[in-house]
């Protein structure tokens, strides 16, 4: 893996099972913590999936927050 700010560089095992859980546990707090923070900020979160259409997924999202406000 490598740091995109710093470019420091660190070899990941990722056959490792335990690390996969830790790593896994580590994602979900994190995304756990930002929804919090984006509700504590009366913001609305948009996920996003490399697997879909972007532009799609933004139109969807802009429909609900409309669907929301009537």
């Amino acid at each position: 893996m490598e740091d995109a700010e710093t470019g420091e560089q660190m070899f990941v095992d990722t056959h490792d099972r335990r690390f996969r859980r830790r790593f896994e546990d580590a994602a979900r707090q994190r995304e756990a913590g930002l929804e919090q923070a984006f509700k504590r900020a009366g913001v609305g979160a948009l996920p996003l999936s490399t697997n879909e259409d972007m532009v799609q997924a933004i139109v969807r999202f802009a429909a609900l927050r409309r669907q929301r406000r009537k």
